[in-house]
């Protein structure tokens, strides 16, 4: 059972996520929330505890109020990753 404070909502849209250290990469959308995005991603250059830059397609712009999001890595395995989002970007 999981225990979320907000819940999951099924979604599909392409994103990028980015860290200066480990680089960018294109991924997928599952499910987004209030407070964290799961998305599916070919390779996996983040190791939990990093942060990414979410870039976000135009029309999710308007849904987030930004061109992009911060995410704190929460897990991370092969063609997966979640991510807690951070700041003001919690609009949503």
């Amino acid at each position: 059972m999981e225990h979320r404070c907000y819940p999951r909502n099924n979604d599909s849209f392409n994103v990028t996520l980015s860290n200066p250290r480990h680089g960018s990469v294109n991924a997928q959308v599952r499910d987004v929330s209030r407070e964290g995005i799961a998305a599916w991603l070919d390779d996996m250059p983040f190791p939990p505890g990093t942060l990414v830059e979410v870039g976000l397609p135009e029309k999710q712009q308007k849904r987030f109020q930004s061109e992009d999001l911060k995410g704190y890595v929460v897990h991370a395995r092969k063609g997966e990753i979640g991510l807690w989002l951070l700041g003001p970007n919690k609009l949503f």
